[in-house]
């Protein structure tokens, strides 16, 4: 068996360097060791690709090859039946049950609601300070996944769970993460100690909500349209079971964790980025002035440069899998246990696929569509993100409605500096 291609070799070194500069590292690694390159991860070594050609032979092999990275350490954080850490049968079954309400079409009446939820938090900014505009995102999109998965409609009481929910999300910390020992309570000091406590105080306020759910009696006609949560409730496991208050809150808090601080980064990138050219920002404000909900989320020029944000400054630089049996990486016999990594940076930064990779150039989506496995900020495959039709419109309309206001200037250089957060890159 040849063994697996150079690369660091320092754990603590790697994990540090990324930490804090994942884009640069990211790319320097596949520079100076080639591709494929061996990362030493805290979770083991991984063989990381960023050839378009052997991401699409791991996007298309047989799912089963392949296990969750991680899923032993992230089962206590997220729960054992969230969708991103199931595998195999209960997977595909999981994705089957959630799809639904994630597809185009289910998605077209969320359009009004959404740019309303913007409109209001935007109205609130001031005008004559400085804001951290990722906060900001992060409230819109905390408000849209509370109105639309868990379908909290009255005002008071969809911002007390929006600031309960990122009171939760505020307590996550790589510690007890990536080291079980710390997971105690510690005489309820510590951040294990204030994770668990938020966690309970979240499971009261959605179990409060599921029961009001069930009390409306199972198979009534909600008022409007359904959200998600009405979907779950309603929906059956292959044996004819229903979710368990328990797979309910695991389903309802992954959705939660992976799709609000991913939108907020993402359209934290977008007004940095759009902000550095005013030529791409007049055409943009010129584009969207006086379109309503349903021509945002049509308007071409806008949808480019949201692809174009997430292509330049993707959420997810870099994504792995652990192999269940061996696979071939690139000619390398990869063994079972070893990860297979994904360096999306390193193939949305490829300048024979985007010419110029550096520049912010939204025109390269006006008429040409990339391959998955050349584009993908969502991942790929059968583990491609299962929000990514619902996160597109957000950043298109939450983008689009502030581009409507009035206008803003950037405070810094604009220059682009990742940084990890939480589970996402963000500025």
């Amino acid at each position: 068996m040849r063994p697996l291609p150079p690369g660091p070799r320092n754990r603590l070194l790697y994990a540090r360097r990324y930490s804090r500069d994942p884009f640069g590292w990211s790319l320097r690694w596949l520079e100076r060791y080639g591709d494929p390159y061996t990362a030493p991860t805290l979770l083991g070594p991984q063989v990381v690709t960023a050839d378009p050609a052997v991401v699409e032979t791991i996007l298309g092999a047989d799912p089963d090859t392949f296990d969750v990275v991680g899923a032993e350490l992230l089962a206590p954080v997220l729960g054992a039946a969230s969708l991103i850490l199931l595998t195999g049968d209960r997977h595909r079954a999981a994705r089957k049950l959630l799809a639904p309400p994630f597809h185009r079409a289910s998605l077209a009446t969320l359009a009004g609601p959404i740019v309303e939820l913007a409109r209001g938090r935007l109205a609130e900014l001031p005008r004559d300070r400085a804001v951290d505009i990722q906060d900001t995102m992060r409230a819109i999109g905390s408000d849209v996944i509370v109105r639309v998965v868990f379908g909290v409609t009255d005002p008071t009481a969809a911002r007390a769970l929006t600031a309960e929910l990122l009171a939760l999300v505020e307590t996550l910390r790589p510690s007890f993460m990536f080291m079980p020992v710390l997971r105690h309570r510690f005489a309820g000091l510590g951040p294990w100690a204030r994770f668990q406590r938020a966690c309970e105080r979240s499971q009261t306020l959605i179990g409060e909500l599921i029961a009001a759910r069930r009390a409306r009696g199972a198979g009534a006609e909600p008022a409007g349209s359904p959200d998600i949560l009405d979907l779950l409730l309603g929906a059956r496991w292959a044996d004819g079971a229903a979710m368990t208050e328990r797979e309910l809150w695991e389903q309802l808090m992954t959705m939660f964790m992976a799709g609000h601080d991913t939108t907020a980064s993402s359209l934290a990138w977008a007004v940095q980025l759009v902000h550095r050219d005013p030529a791409i920002l007049a055409r943009l404000r010129d584009e969207v002035a006086g379109a309503d909900a349903a021509a945002l989320a049509e308007a071409p020029y806008l949808e480019a440069v949201c692809h174009e944000t997430l292509r330049l400054c993707p959420i997810a630089p870099y994504f792995a899998r652990a192999l269940r049996q061996p696979f071939p990486v690139a000619g390398v016999e990869v063994p079972a246990g070893v990860g297979v990594g994904i360096a999306t940076i390193g193939i949305h930064r490829r300048p024979d696929v985007y010419p110029d990779p550096e520049r912010f150039d939204p025109e390269r989506f006006l008429g040409r569509r990339y391959s998955p496995a050349q584009f993908l900020p969502f991942g790929g495959g059968a583990r491609r993100c299962l929000g990514a039709a619902l996160a597109m419109l957000e950043l298109r309309l939450i983008l689009g409605t502030l581009l409507q206001g009035p206008p803003l200037r950037l405070t810094g250089d604009g220059a682009i500096r990742a940084t990890v957060r939480n589970t996402t890159v963000g500025p």
